[in-house]
């Protein structure tokens, strides 16, 4: 995964195995000659790499691997996701977005919490998931590879608990209200709230 600019790989295999250290030389070898010269990191991206099982016709292909450069994977949207990307922009309405709030108590490292949640995403590309047109106007699912998620960290331990409750509620309204950017992402929003000394409410 490529985040804030830096690639980003991760072999999980046995470190004292002989075969396995000249596999990840290797790799780091040919990653070292690929950054040297950046026609050979162009031609890297094929338009063939995009077309297992012919899900998405070659124009497609061609047309976002253009326009965009930061591309995993692409993929036509499902019947359901059509008929809900539709309505959603028709109405312009909330109905499928759903929120998600859980209590976080003890002492918690934020920046940790936050590098965890990107690992998790950068393992799972629907995570990394935008919805775009083709040049008819067609949707597809495109799986970006250089997505980060921050945190929005908000402090109301100097309210009292009704305070608390209003402003999480009105917190947790806007947040419904204001439409997530299917386009160009992020398909979360994520808000971290502090309540108390040790205890933190994160809203998703």
């Amino acid at each position: 995964s490529i985040i804030n600019g830096e690639l980003n790989m991760m072999l999980i295999a046995d470190a004292k195995n002989s075969k396995i250290q000249k596999v990840a030389e290797a790799i780091n070898t040919n990653l070292e000659n690929l950054f040297i010269d950046d026609s050979i990191l162009e031609k890297s991206i094929r338009v063939e790499d995009f077309n297992e099982a012919a899900l998405v016709d070659e124009e497609t292909v061609t047309y976002f691997l253009n326009k965009y450069h930061n591309i995993e994977e692409i993929y036509p949207v499902t019947l359901l996701q059509e008929g809900m990307l539709f309505h959603s922009e028709k109405n312009k309405g909330t109905e499928y977005i759903s929120q998600l709030v859980f209590d976080l108590k003890g002492n918690l490292d934020v920046e940790k919490l936050e590098i965890a949640w990107n690992k998790v995403c950068q393992k799972y590309g629907v995570l990394r998931s935008v919805f775009k047109r083709n040049i008819w106007g067609d949707q597809f699912q495109i799986v970006l590879n250089d997505v980060y998620y921050q945190f929005n960290q908000i402090d109301l331990s100097a309210s009292n608990k009704l305070e608390q409750e209003i402003n999480l509620k009105h917190l947790a309204n806007n947040a419904r209200e204001n439409s997530i950017d299917l386009e160009n992402g992020p398909i979360m929003n994520i808000m971290l709230v502090s309540v108390a000394e040790r205890t933190r409410e994160i809203g998703i």
